[in-house]
């Protein structure tokens, strides 16, 4: 059933699956790439997730959400730990090689192993290394959450890679902020108590 008031199209039951990606396209999300190394075939894995979120400061956790069916899900299970990296926004292409299951990966790009065996990319603005701590099944994703072991963080002036209605976007600080945003940013702990 389809409910139409003022521009507003409401959808239930079966006819919502289909529209849900178009829906959530109106959420603007940053680009990660989460990689691991397979103990099976002895091979890094990564992939484009843009499903990240931080979890928690004490301790340490963040979540990725990785399609079921990516051998970098087996990988990340198999393996017990995995990299985020969040990416410039010029990195727009290693994205997009990374959200390609059968495209080459690894063999264009400069990276190093971590202690626990976690490949990290020598560009980014952000990497974590991270343990493995639980997983949950979410549909045709596994939640996976992760201890961060080690971040890497770098100053970046060129901006980061965002994704918003189903196109890599640049956020940078030229990004416009609303002026009670900037103000809440002028805090020493901003602490938003909804």
């Amino acid at each position: 059933m389809t409910e139409t008031q003022q521009d507003t199209v409401s959808i239930r039951g079966d006819a919502v699956g289909p529209v849900l990606r178009n829906a959530w396209s109106n959420f603007p999300t940053g680009v990660t790439i989460v990689t691991s190394h397979d103990p099976v075939s002895d091979k890094p894995k990564g992939i484009t997730v843009n499903s990240f979120t931080s979890v928690s400061l004490d301790p340490p956790l963040v979540l990725v959400c990785v399609d079921n069916r990516s051998s970098s899900c087996e990988s990340i299970t198999r393996s017990g730990y995995f990299g985020v990296h969040f990416l410039m926004s010029q990195q727009w292409e290693t994205a997009l090689a990374f959200a390609r299951p059968d495209a080459p990966k690894f063999e264009s790009l400069s990276w190093s192993t971590s202690e626990d065996g976690v490949p990290i990319l020598d560009d980014f603005v952000v990497a974590m290394e991270c343990e493995l701590a639980d997983q949950y099944p979410g549909g045709d994703h596994t939640i996976m959450m992760g201890r961060v072991k080690a971040a890497h963080l770098r100053e970046v002036n060129e901006g980061v890679l965002g994704f918003f209605h189903g196109r890599f976007v640049r956020l940078d600080h030229g990004t416009k902020l609303f002026p009670e945003v900037a103000n809440l940013l002028a805090l020493d702990t901003p602490r938003l108590d909804w």
